[in-house]
């Protein structure tokens, strides 16, 4: 605590402290600054200064700031804040400074009218994006101007310099105009601010390197006539105090001063004497100690800095405390004191002298703060405080040797806070931290300032000479700090912290070397996305320009291959960590799975520090294998009966790699496409040499066989069984869906006709185009065919042939019974496969066959009829030539005797060729009315029946029966033929149109014996039976035969004779009864010829009883019992 004693001695008689300051000025005094383009903002502007008028209006063209050229309305540059028409108004010339600015009006620029004998803050703002000039009073937007827009415009400034206080040379024929007033704090930004923006920068001093500050006139320069630019960029301004101007006290000291500020603290050390009396006001609260008025200072912080505050001075008398707040009016304090100790201070006029405070070390950040000073339960009374920052180290380097390390310190440092003495090295302590470096020590031997030459006092840099135990590598590390708080001062008496401290690293004397990697040489599984990472002692530099290697820079010195230092080039890149001790070699893309890997780093590199050495690292390792085997190629053999596999891996049947693959591994799918062929076996494994497998082949075949011979539209897919995996030798099981896609079988079938669209066994239609199609088995490449007949000389055809099928179109005439033969010489595939000789033949029909039954009837009798009636010329047969039954026919679109000769032609040789005995004796629809007598059979027709057939069939005795038919009608034919030798006669007719009732007569007074078969058609039904010739006579009266069996289980026959009646056919019934005489079953009910008649009872369904059975015969009445026996 002694050293501040005579800290406050020094600082009381001998310390002369600058003055902030304005200056008022008045007619012929201005100040001038030399037209530059660092004040020449361009796309937006700000330009702004506090200004205390001493008139309430001016002249017009009296300026504040003018730095503006209005010749002509062809030549404007520049920007002011001038006086016109009542206003300060902010003018400025943008765009191609074309513009008449005098001639629009200098009234449209915006304004403002300002108060005399009172601080205003005038800001005026130009933004080139909304072309907008804007005025502020204190920080609010007061009036604006929608210019034309654009950069500002300097085109036109020429010589002329800007000026605060007086225009000149603005070139309208005024004269020259001046302010009378105060200007302080002018400052010019090339940025547009906001209202926001003003208010809260306008009462604080900004950092000369803020962003967008062009130029800053403070105006405190000590009084004098230099008005210093505080950005550094050299535009001072020259002050001409030609008239009776004046310094005066700074803005800051009243303008800025609000209900929480009585003094602003603008810079440092700062040093203030005061009274705190009672009526001073009690604004500001402590938080631990009892208070009473108070007297408060504002501190703005442009960056951190570390201050010390205290009271104890000989001016002060009372018992004070100091607090620190962050905004104005908070309670909370960011630190409060009362009391030093018992040592503290002993130069204060207070009993005790400690009660005076002090706050000896507080660290703020850039912002503003306030200090309160108050007394201990509102004592007041006089008192001094004192306000400084702390010395701070602020860098230190390391000569190349490590023989000094030299320190720069914040401000010129003593070893006495009286600000005597220069520092020495018992005032420091050297620590030293070996870390991974090879030095073991360090020492300090003396100081010096920073040529070399011993210390006077009151340096800011300062050489520590140390001796190095060992050699140092540059990863050892030396600290510098104070023994103490109190061991070296500033001007002002404060001490460095201890904590203030500064650490360095040695010097490198060893060349860089290879500290480690992440791969030994020989590693193998290898990650696929692996890096390569080689560490460092310390960066690499070139040895020929001593400059730091970058990673491009190190590309020439690696070599990245598969297989050799003759392989495959891998591509790669190359990064460095911030400390460029870390090199990572990173491919592009991923190693490729199973390979090896060359790696090559190899060349001469310095530190930079002329230590050099050679470094080589070459390695091989072998990546992971983590890819799935897959199939390189396949290949189908010519013959279908194998399928090689090419795998890019060995391959196992187990992930161990123990056994080789096996029939059950593969499987394989056909698709017969429409081919016979659709089954495929594996019949066996083995390589591509037909050898056995032993496990680990790449090369596999799959030998196949198939159910029937490929025509080649099939295809087959290869793949891996459901169940069962393959692997490779890294244990990896194959992943792939199938093994191959779809193989097109090779074609293996000679080529054959699949089918035919017309069968073999059907007619060629006579009189009709017949298209007949003919399917291949496959596509081929060429056909050689030809159509005959047996009959004629020549047929008439036409064909369409495609890759897979031949139509061939049979054209009329045709004749009738003919074979038409289609003979295949020639079929070749696309395959060059061949067939040879493969033939079919047709037949046309009996001409008249119209039902293609290979007959010619009374069914085709009945079409010829019926059609002649309807004009149906589909059914004409006739005109015709040729020999039966080879008829041709040419029809003529109607019908006559030619129609009707050929079909009797076609009919009468049928039947004397086919003609043959049908021996049905069944009934169906119904017996027709047939009775014999004297020598004739008499058949029926009814007016119903449309065609029919009746067939004599007799003893060959010579002589045959004679038909004797009705006479034809239109419409009608009836046709005979009589074959004696066969013991054959037959006749059949066809009606149509309105038909009547009529009657066929046999004379069959030749015959002993024989039968009549008849076949009868009408429009629904057909009746068809038979006949005995000669049998018994027809009975004279109704008789019931004796049931046979009787009793029975469960059918009886019963037998009847139904009598000739001259009334013709009545109705009879054959009914059966119960006991009871209930009716059980009808069994006939209908008209019956007179002659005997059997009936069938089948009585399954019945309950065992007496049963009843009744003939009835018109009113004659037969009845018999019988028993049913189950």
């Amino acid at each position: 605590m002694l050293n501040k004693y005579y800290w406050n001695i020094y600082l009381f008689f001998g310390c002369v402290l600058a003055q902030d300051s304005s200056f008022t000025f008045q007619q012929n005094d201005y100040v001038n600054i030399q037209s530059a383009n660092t004040i020449q903002p361009s796309s937006a502007m700000t330009i702004e200064c506090w200004v205390n008028p001493e008139q309430e209006s001016y002249a017009n063209f009296d300026p504040i700031i003018q730095y503006l050229r209005l010749t002509d309305a062809g030549e404007e540059s520049g920007f002011s804040i001038i006086y016109y028409e009542g206003m300060f108004r902010f003018i400025v010339s943008v765009g191609s400074g074309q513009n008449d600015i005098f001639g629009d009006g200098l009234e449209l620029w915006p304004g403002i009218m300002v108060n005399s004998d009172a601080w205003t803050h005038i800001a005026g703002t130009y933004d080139s994006v909304t072309g907008i000039a804007k005025i502020f009073k204190n920080g609010y937007e007061q009036a604006s101007f929608v210019t034309e827009g654009g950069s500002i415009n300097w085109d036109y400034i020429s010589d002329m310099d800007m000026k605060f206080g007086r225009s000149i040379n603005i070139d309208i024929g005024e004269l020259d105009g001046y302010f009378s007033g105060s200007i302080d704090e002018v400052r010019l930004w090339n940025y547009a601010f906001n209202a926001n923006q003003i208010q809260s920068a306008k009462c604080t001093p900004p950092n000369a390197s803020a962003s967008f500050l062009m130029a800053y006139w403070s105006f405190n320069d000590g009084n004098d006539e230099t008005i210093s630019d505080l950005t550094g960029n050299g535009n001072n301004g020259t002050l001409f105090n030609g008239g009776e101007g004046y310094w005066d006290a700074d803005v800051y000291e009243s303008a800025c001063l609000g209900s929480c500020v009585d003094t602003v603290i603008t810079s440092f050390p700062f040093y203030h004497l005061s009274t705190l009396e009672n009526n001073m006001g009690d604004e500001w609260s402590f938080q631990d100690y009892p208070h009473g008025s108070d007297y408060s200072y504002q501190i703005n912080l442009s960056e951190q800095k570390s201050l010390y505050i205290d009271t104890c001075d000989p001016l002060t008398d009372f018992d004070t405390m100091l607090a620190v707040k962050d905004t104005c009016g908070n309670p909370s304090s960011i630190t409060e004191f009362d009391d030093g100790d018992s040592l503290f201070c002993p130069i204060s006029s207070v009993e005790p002298a400690y009660y005076v405070s002090i706050i000896d070390s507080i660290t703020l950040q850039a912002g503003t703060y306030y200090l309160i000073v108050d007394g201990w339960s509102g004592a007041t009374g006089n008192y001094a405080i004192a306000v400084g920052t702390l010395p701070e180290i602020i860098s230190s380097d390391i000569a190349d040797d490590d023989s000094y390390l030299e320190i720069r310190f914040s401000e010129n440092m003593y070893t006495n806070a009286t600000g005597e003495g220069a520092v020495e090295p018992s005032d420091f302590e050297i620590l030293f931290d070996q870390s991974i470096g090879t030095a073991t020590g360090v020492s300090l031997d003396y100081l010096a300032d920073n040529d070399g030459n011993p210390l006077f006092s009151g340096e800011d840099t300062i050489r520590f000479y140390i001796t190095v135990v060992g050699e140092s590598t540059g990863q050892e590390l030396i600290t510098i700090r104070t023994q103490d708080n109190a061991s070296i001062f500033n001007s002002f008496g404060m001490g460095m912290k201890k904590s203030a401290s500064i650490t360095q690293g040695l010097s490198d004397s060893t060349p860089p070397e290879v500290v480690d990697t992440n791969f030994p040489e020989g590693s193998e599984s290898l990650a696929l996305d692996s890096e390569i990472e080689i560490f460092l002692s310390e960066p690499l530099y070139s040895v020929e320009t001593n400059e730091l290697l970058d990673s491009s820079d190190l590309l020439d010195f690696v070599t990245l291959k598969y297989g050799d230092s003759l392989g495959t080039d891998i591509p790669f890149e190359i990064q460095l960590d911030s400390t460029n001790t870390l090199i990572t070699i990173i491919p592009v893309g991923v190693f490729l799975s199973d390979e090896t890997i060359y790696f090559n780093f190899n060349g001469l590199f310095g530190d930079g520090k002329g230590n050099n050495s050679p470094l080589s690292l070459e390695w091989y390792f072998e990546t992971v294998d983590n890819i799935p085997p897959t199939i390189l190629t396949y290949q189908l053999a010519d013959d279908n009966s194998y399928v090689d596999l090419i795998f890019n891996d060995k391959i196992f049947g187990d992930d161990d790699a123990a056994i080789p693959l096996y029939v059950d591994h593969v499987q394989v799918l056909i698709d017969p496409y429409g081919s016979n062929v659709d089954s495929c076996f594996i019949t066996s494994v083995s390589n591509t040499n037909s050898n056995l497998l032993s496990g680990g082949e790449d090369s596999i075949r799959i030998n196949l066989e198939y159910n029937g011979t490929p025509n080649g539209n099939e295809k087959i897919i290869l793949s891996p069984s459901d169940s069962l995996l393959l692997y490779d030798d890294a244990g990896i099981p194959f992943s792939g869906i199938t093994f191959t896609g779809q193989l097109e079988l090779n074609d293996m079938l000679p080529p054959s006709i699949d089918s035919i669209s017309v069968a073999l066994d059907s007619f060629i239609v006579l009189m009709e185009n017949t298209p007949i199609t003919f399917h291949f088995n496959e596509k081929l490449d060429s056909v050689s065919f030809t159509v005959s007949s047996l009959v004629m000389d020549t047929v008439n055809f036409s064909s369409n042939l495609t890759d897979t099928s031949l139509q061939i179109i049979l054209e009329p005439p045709l004749a009738s019974f003919d074979s038409i033969s289609i003979d295949f010489s020639y079929l070749e595939d696309i395959s060059s496969l061949t067939t040879v000789d493969i033939a079919y033949t047709y037949k046309t029909p009996l001409l008249g066959d119209y039902d293609l039954d290979g007959k010619v009837s009374y069914n085709d009798m009945w079409d010829l009829v019926e059609n002649w009636e309807a004009k149906n010329y589909n059914y004409e047969l006739g005109p015709f030539e040729g020999i039966v039954p080879h008829l041709i026919s040419y029809p003529d679109s109607k019908f006559n005797i030619d129609d009707g000769m050929a079909f009797v032609q076609i009919w009468s040789w049928y039947q004397s060729n086919f003609g043959e005995i049908i021996d049905d004796t069944s009934y169906s629809g119904g017996m027709m009315n047939i009775f014999q007598s004297n020598g004739y059979i008499y058949i029926p027709l009814s007016d119903s029946i449309l065609c029919g057939q009746v067939q004599l069939v007799y003893q060959n005795e010579g002589i045959s029966p004679e038909f004797q038919l009705p006479n034809s009608e239109e419409n009608e034919l009836y046709l005979s033929s009589y074959f004696p030798e066969k013991g054959y006669s037959i006749m059949e007719f066809a009606r149509s149109g309105s038909l009547n009732q009529d009657t066929i007569k046999v004379d069959i007074s030749s015959l002993k014996q024989g039968k009549l078969f008849y076949v009868f058609k009408n429009q629904n039904d057909i009746q068809r039976g038979y006949y005995k010739l000669n049998h018994d006579p027809i009975p004279q009266k109704l008789a019931l035969y004796p049931a046979y069996p009787n009793p029975f289980n469960p059918v009886t026959t019963f037998r009847f004779d139904i009598p000739f009646s001259v009334q013709g056919s009545q109705k009879m019934s054959l009914l059966i009864y119960d006991v009871q005489g209930r009716e059980v079953e009808i069994l006939l009910n209908q008209k019956l010829i007179p002659g005997t008649h059997k009936v069938n009872w089948y009585a399954k369904n019945y309950a065992s009883s007496v049963y009843f059975v009744q003939l009835r015969y018109g009113e004659m009445i037969k009845t018999q019992k019988v028993i049913y026996l189950k």
